[in-house]
């Protein structure tokens, strides 16, 4: 490019910030945005692999990131993020192309694949823009004097003029030199950047490698924000001259196991499958391949956030001993410590410590019982110590146990030839063998217990069996419920739910009601191959992104 496009590129990212605020505009850049955890009733957030940064852009308070599968959003006064925006938040694509943020209010203008979209940050609200048509957003700019937008969507520009959301065709080529806005990295003078490399930075997803730098802009501080293309987010500190990873989402395809503890959640990707994954009903409960995407050389790994989702970290099987890079089926959590049942046999993760537990045999589904923790494997049963990790007991043997269950007076352990249970003689007694329970079911997929039922998912659906009374529900739970169950949960406020190929669905044992929710409500996508419930929160995962649910305000 010419010298003359350079310079005009970084005048784009450091045309000056302090404006003076418009009318209407909220100082300090929009109302305080919620945390992940203070959740309003009836909202959907979801979670994808984010890595893929094609466009950023920088406010008084906010860092914006778009990526192929949907708009980040990084609090920068606060240092955290906020909850993420797709299609199903009004967003006219997942895939971000452009973005411009005003410096002083907060709002974020949009661009994607499909249309053009404003976020009003004081609100948290996204709006439709009126005028260009739905075709790609190629490039964002702003007039930090009085806000207007201009819009190249489809080869031509587009102006809304004082921030107006009623675009109209401009009569001629945006004036450059009065506006501001995010430029690609190699659209800049490499000699004004502060990097020494200006268009290849560091990842930590594997050892050695590169990713490369995409679009930049600069907030009111001086600070860099980047994105990359393949690792997520940069920050260039001004006062420290260095860079900080922004890691926010996945790392790697969505629809593995997750787990969740008072530390925080961790999100296992799913290994990639060869068929449609509504049909690769095999997958049920679901396979997570740590270390591969799908046997390519893109690397990925588990990823970790706290309890309000602020603060994100990746853990890469290269880069820890003891983490092997396999197929994933199962994970729970306990404090800082999760387990994880692996092609390789059990791994267990204290804070930054991983390990190999057990035997070292493939193993398929977890339950925590005590101090024991239940391993179901393709060779049984097996009850290893939870503080050595050393075994315990072990049934079943011969037996591929795919889904474990633990309960006062029973340990059930779902097979690939039907359901078993080992009784106990007292609550805290292991049981000394386990016993074939009729059921219509034949091949086990998951299960779940409450106070008093224990619920089954096979090829028949849901049943129902009632501990107190010994008994089988007359009616299969969910008999005549679109799509085959593949996952449970028992949410601590009563409901129970399900996960199908055709969506969530929900049951409430005390009133027989069932609800059920698909791509169409706000859910990420199907099969819904994994569940985790908390209280008055599901979260569902699927190929296509996890969900976070909140079907009730959070503390009621």
């Amino acid at each position: 490019m010419t010298r003359a496009a350079a310079a005009l590129a970084l005048a784009l990212v450091l045309a000056p910030a302090c404006v003076s605020p418009r009318a209407g505009a909220a100082p300090g850049g929009g109302r305080a945005e919620p945390a992940f955890d203070a959740s309003r009733a009836n909202e959907w957030v979801t979670i994808r692999d984010f890595r893929y940064v094609a466009s950023v852009a920088a406010s008084q308070s906010l860092a914006y990131l778009g990526t192929t599968a949907g708009l980040e959003r990084f609090d920068t006064l606060r240092d955290r993020w906020l909850a993420p925006l797709t299609a199903a938040d009004g967003l006219p694509d997942d895939r971000v192309t452009a973005l411009v943020a005003d410096p002083t209010s907060g709002d974020a203008w949009i661009g994607t694949a499909r249309g053009l979209a404003r976020l009003v940050a004081f609100v948290d609200v996204v709006e439709p823009v009126f005028g260009p048509p739905p075709f790609r957003v190629d490039r964002l700019l702003i007039d930090p004097d009085d806000g207007s937008v201009w819009a190249l969507v489809g080869g031509l520009w587009w102006k809304g003029a004082g921030g107006s959301p009623a675009l109209e065709r401009a009569a001629g080529t945006p004036p450059y030199t009065r506006l501001a806005g995010p430029a690609p990295v190699d659209e800049v003078d490499p000699a004004r950047l502060p990097w020494t490399d200006p268009l290849w930075v560091d990842t930590p997803l594997a050892f050695g490698a590169r990713v490369r730098l995409t679009v930049l802009d600069r907030d009111r501080r001086g600070d860099w924000y980047v994105g990359t293309w393949g690792d997520n987010g940069r920050r260039w500190r001004l006062a420290s001259q260095s860079w900080e990873p922004l890691h926010f989402g996945l790392a790697g395809a969505a629809g593995g196991p997750l787990a969740a503890s008072a530390a925080g959640y961790w999100f296992l990707p799913r290994a990639a499958s060869s068929g449609p994954p509504a049909a690769d009903v095999s997958l049920a409960p679901g396979r997570a391949r740590i270390g591969l995407d799908g046997g390519s050389s893109a690397p990925v790994a588990v990823a970790r956030a706290s309890r309000d989702l602020g603060r994100w970290s990746y853990v890469v099987p290269q880069e820890v001993e003891g983490l092997p890079a396999a197929a994933a089926h199962a994970a729970l959590a306990a404090g800082d410590t999760v387990w994880l049942a692996t092609d390789y046999g059990v791994v267990r993760g204290v804070g930054a410590a991983w390990e190999r537990m057990g035997s070292g045999e493939p193993a398929r589904a977890l339950a925590f019982d005590g101090d024991i923790v239940w391993v179901g494997g393709d060779d049984g049963l097996a009850a290893l110590d939870r503080r050595t990790g050393g075994a315990v007991a072990g049934h079943l043997s011969g037996q591929r146990v795919s889904a474990v269950a633990a309960t006062a007076e029973a340990v059930y352990a779902g097979t690939s030839v039907g359901l078993y249970a080992g009784r106990r003689r007292a609550p805290a007694d292991p049981p000394a063998g386990f016993e074939r329970v009729e059921a219509r079911g034949a091949s086990i997929r998951a299960l779940a217990a409450t106070d008093t039922l224990l619920l089954v998912a096979s090829e028949v659906g849901v049943e129902v069996f009632d501990r107190r009374a010994g008994a089988w529900s007359p009616m299969a739970a969910g008999e005549g419920r679109a799509g085959e169950a593949l996952a449970l949960a028992v949410d601590p406020a009563g409901p129970i739910w399900v996960g199908t190929t055709a969506g969530l669905a929900r049951w409430r044992p005390d009133t027989g009601e069932w609800d059920d929710w698909t791509p169409a409500d706000g859910l990420a996508g199907v099969p819904v191959l994994h569940l985790l419930a908390e209280d008055g929160v599901v979260w569902a995962s699927t190929p296509d992104g996890v969900s976070r649910f909140a079907w009730r305000e959070a503390g009621r």
